[in-house]
Parts: structure tokens; C-alpha cells; sequence
């Protein structure tokens, strides 16, 4: 037995398989959009740009004219290396106290990585300085 519905955007009346499924304990409901209005409204620059203000507050306590004042005080460049933000295939990430929750500022997805690894140690980080040193290694391309 098929059945349809009508999506609330489109109002075309389309195949229950055209649309998500709710998930969770409600996994026998679908939602009201058909998949291609989901799409399209998940694409669009203002849905980009509510996904990514909403991200920065959740996760990071910041306003999205914070976190855009940042890229200013940074000169849209990685704060440890100094890598431009448009020569990254991803944006540059904010970096943030594990245990506090303070942000820090901007960092290129390597040098946060870096961080992250070495669990924000500066003992660590010192060590694998002298180590880089006595192979004489000054510095290596990044691959971004």
C-alpha cells in the first residue's frame, strides 16, 4: 500500500518516499518537507549562514559578530603559522580552552590540530621543538 503526502513547501502531493524520515521514537513519521524543498532550503546562503551563527553559539558562546570581528583582529590569518584564510580549503577554525571553554582566537586546521593532539601542553609542544631542532628541520610545507 502507497501513500502520499503533500509537502508544505512545494504542496505538490508526493510518495511517502520522498521525504525523510523524523528519526528517534518518531522513526514512523516523515517530515513536512519533501527531500528536494530540504535541499534547496539547506543550500541557500541565508540557511548557510543561520546553520553557522547557530554553531558559534552552541558551541563557542559567540555571536556571529564576534567570531567576524576575530577574522578582522587576525587579518583573516592563521594566529601560529600566519597562513590566509583564503589560501584554505577549509576556514579557519576557533580554537578554545578544552576544560574553561575560552576562545582563544583563529587557527588553520593544521596548527589546531597540533594543539589538540599535543592536549594543549606546553611541555609537550616545547619537546617537539627540540625534537624538530636536533634533526635541524626549520620548517615543512603544510599541506592544507
Amino acid at each position: 500500500m502507497f501513500q502520499n503526502k503533500t509537502c508544505n513547501k512545494c504542496k505538490k502531493n508526493k510518495s511517502l518516499k520522498d521525504f525523510y524520515k523524523v528519526g528517534g521514537k518518531q522513526a514512523h513519521l516523515y517530515r513536512s518537507y519533501c527531500k528536494e524543498c530540504t535541499v534547496k532550503m539547506n543550500s541557500t546562503e541565508k540557511a548557510k549562514k543561520t546553520k553557522h551563527a547557530w554553531r558559534m553559539k552552541t558551541r563557542y558562546n559567540l555571536e556571529i559578530e564576534e567570531y567576524n570581528q576575530m577574522f578582522v583582529d587576525c587579518e583573516d590569518k592563521c594566529m601560529i603559522c600566519g597562513i590566509h584564510n583564503d589560501d584554505l580549503k577549509k576556514n579557519l577554525c576557533v580554537d578554545h580552552n578544552h576544560e574553561t571553554g575560552e576562545v582563544r582566537g583563529l587557527l588553520c586546521t593544521p596548527c589546531n590540530a597540533v594543539i589538540g593532539y599535543a592536549h594543549e601542553d606546553i611541555d609537550v609542544l616545547y619537546s617537539a621543538i627540540k625534537y624538530l631542532k636536533k634533526f635541524n628541520i626549520k620548517k615543512l610545507k603544510l599541506v592544507q
